[in-house]
């Protein structure tokens, strides 16, 4: 992908309605943690997830992302967000390629398997499993079940047993 904007429009197409309000919201919740916990900032971090958030979020409203904005998007030094955007490189989460409009800056996406694993996240956030979109009959993805339609029957699980320390000893 030499000179493109690093967007998969396969992966961002995959997300429903509600799906993209979730990303949205993480983002928005990351900036209120952000405010409420702003004297231990030091230690509450997450860079490469902070990038990864920002990367879907810009990707999904079509914008691009400079390498510059993304270590921003992580809130910590730029040397440490730097690192991190290397890792998720290697690990082939994101792509960096160099920005047509201007030769000296580069931008950020996601890759396929970017947008797959983050899909897949929002899916299980979302209440529904990855890759599957059941669209309503007017052809919008609305009739899909959400977090966002309220709460959920509580899911029935059965305590275990509880087994004595004795159980099974021979001779007891």
């Amino acid at each position: 992908m030499h000179g493109a904007i690093p967007r998969d429009l396969g992966g961002a197409e995959r997300f429903t309605p509600s799906q993209r309000v979730l990303v949205r919201m993480l983002v928005v919740a990351r900036r209120e943690r952000s405010r409420r916990f702003a004297a231990q900032s030091r230690y509450l971090t997450d860079p490469a997830w902070d990038i990864l958030v920002d990367l879907a979020a810009a990707g999904l409203t079509g914008r691009s992302v400079s390498v510059s904005s993304a270590c921003l998007a992580a809130l910590v030094p730029q040397t440490t967000a730097l690192r991190y955007v290397r890792l998720l490189e290697a690990d082939g989460l994101v792509e960096r390629v160099r920005d047509v409009s201007d030769g000296r800056r580069f931008l950020l996406g996601l890759t396929s398997k970017g947008w797959s694993q983050f899909h897949g996240y929002v899916s299980w956030l979302d209440g529904q499993p990855p890759g599957t979109v059941s669209p309503a009959p007017d052809g919008t993805a609305a009739s899909i079940p959400s977090v966002l339609d309220g709460p959920r029957r509580p899911r029935s699980v059965a305590p275990r047993p509880l087994r004595s320390v004795d159980e099974g000893r021979s001779g007891a």
